[in-house]
């Protein structure tokens, strides 16, 4: 069985870096995607899983399969 792969959106702000290292913990593969408007990357210091600086009002620039996603990206 493959380890499942979650995308958090918006995981540099409180909310969400928060669920991230959780799921993390859970053995999960976590990506994190955030445009650092509001978030901080030192909120993930303690993150191992990959880190995409991007907005997800715009097109995404890369194309992988989630198995599920965390939508915490708010203004």
């Amino acid at each position: 069985m493959s380890v499942l792969e979650i995308l958090v959106t918006g995981g540099a702000g409180f909310i969400g870096s928060n669920l991230a290292l959780r799921i993390e913990e859970l053995g999960l593969k976590v990506t994190v995607i955030d445009n650092l408007s509001s978030g901080d990357v030192r909120n993930l210091r303690d993150f191992k899983g990959e880190i995409i600086v991007e907005d997800i009002t715009e097109p995404l620039r890369f194309n992988r399969d989630f198995d599920a996603i965390f939508h915490m990206a708010a203004i």
